[in-house]
């Protein structure tokens, strides 16, 4: 069990553009410490993302990531790993989402996303493809559900056995109190290709992320 929290800060620049500041920290539990179950008991990732964000209406968006930091843990499935080194990564992307309207409260969501991953200290560069493809379903003016599933591959920089990376299934509940906040609670669980290990593990993830929009200035 894995838990995942981010805050997001969003700067609107114009009609069209933003923005978005965001620090993530993700841990996970250690089955060979006395905690165990505990899903906050040991590092797994930390990061921090600047997005530029294109939304000429409510249904499309293109964004570019020049700026992602990440510093991350292995999965822990072996007591040596607790003890690994971090793993820095710089990571910079592009992103295209389309939300079409299908009825009156349910909308699909299609995002893709192409990720360069360049690991510090190592001349294995990865480029990372991703595919998200879902639903939202609007209940009330604050509250939406959201459900989707995303696959990762490696197309370029990882051998043949390694090009599937994991795939997610997303199950989320997303809460707007006020123009400013969003909060977004939820359960991922994913299917992932340790490739240093080659093993394939199933991860649950409870999934805590909070969005913060500013005022537009005049």
């Amino acid at each position: 069990m894995n838990w995942w929290t981010r805050l997001s800060i969003t700067t609107p620049v114009s009609s069209v553009f933003y923005t978005e500041l965001e620090g993530q920290i993700r841990r996970q539990n250690n089955y060979f410490s006395e905690s165990g179950w505990n899903p906050t008991t040991a590092h797994l990732t930390h990061s921090l993302r600047l997005f530029v964000h294109y939304r000429p209406s409510a249904k499309f968006s293109a964004s570019i990531s020049p700026f992602t930091w990440f510093a991350s843990s292995p999965v822990i499935v072996a007591p040596s790993d607790a003890e690994a080194p971090l793993q820095h990564e710089i990571r910079p992307s592009i992103l295209a989402e389309w939300q079409p309207t299908l009825t009156n409260k349910l909308s699909a969501a299609a995002r893709t996303w192409v990720e360069y991953r360049d690991f510090q200290g190592t001349p294995n560069d990865l480029v990372r493809f991703r595919q998200r493809l879902g639903v939202r379903y609007r209940m009330a003016d604050k509250w939406q559900l959201f459900m989707a599933n995303e696959l990762l591959l490696h197309v370029y920089g990882a051998e043949k056995n390694q090009l599937y990376d994991h795939n997610r299934l997303i199950f989320n509940i997303n809460y707007k109190p006020n123009p400013k906040w969003r909060i977004e609670l939820g359960y991922m669980y994913a299917n992932r290709l340790l490739r240093n290990r080659m093993q394939y593990i199933d991860e649950s993830n409870l999934i805590t992320h909070f969005y913060y929009t500013l005022p537009k200035k005049n």
